[in-house]
């Protein structure tokens, strides 16, 4: 249960803002429908980039706060 957690945390938090942010610099997608309309992808992929910027230092706090308090976080059949 513990690995799923941490498997969902970082594919809503991170997955997303890393597509928009970096992956659509290489392979386009949504950020192209932000052209179509006539505005700059930029400013949707500098957000992009802050939100990631900000979600993975929320998992690394979260993963700090787990490598102190690991009654908090039990891995099943672990130590």
């Amino acid at each position: 249960m513990n690995g799923w957690i941490w498997y969902a945390a970082l594919f809503f938090l991170c997955l997303d803002p890393f597509y928009f942010a970096v992956l659509s610099l290489l392979f386009g997608g949504d950020v192209d429908a932000v052209a179509a309309v006539g505005w700059s992808p930029w400013p949707v992929r500098l957000g992009a980039l802050a939100v990631l910027a900000l979600n993975a230092w929320l998992m690394v706090r979260w993963w700090q706060e787990a490598r102190i308090h690991p009654e908090r976080y039990p891995v099943p059949g672990g130590r």
